[in-house]
């Protein structure tokens, strides 16, 4: 369970930082700075839990297309290898 909420603990870091990154391009500060307070009265007023399920809430579609567009390559990658370490091992037994 530990590795699992640290992997969830990397992803919503990852895309922070992403949304950072974009946060760069946004033309007034004070737009950003008035929705940042109203976002941090709010998380103020919410658990833990409720603010874990808000981000899930709204992260989901975001990982759900990131999953979309990299999942593939990501599994051939891992098979690949799981496929070559097997049949390496195979060539060995033989």
């Amino acid at each position: 369970m530990a590795n699992n909420h640290e992997s969830v603990d990397k992803i919503l870091e990852n895309i922070k930082r992403a949304i950072e990154n974009k946060a760069q391009n946004v033309s007034s500060e004070e737009d950003v700075l008035e929705l940042t307070e109203v976002i941090n009265e709010d998380l103020n007023k919410m658990t833990e839990g409720e603010v874990r399920a808000l981000f899930k809430e709204v992260l989901k579609p975001y990982l759900q297309s990131w999953l979309v567009h990299n999942l593939p390559s990501i599994a051939k990658e891992v098979i690949e290898k799981e496929v070559k370490a097997l049949v390496a091992k195979h060539e060995v037994v033989s």
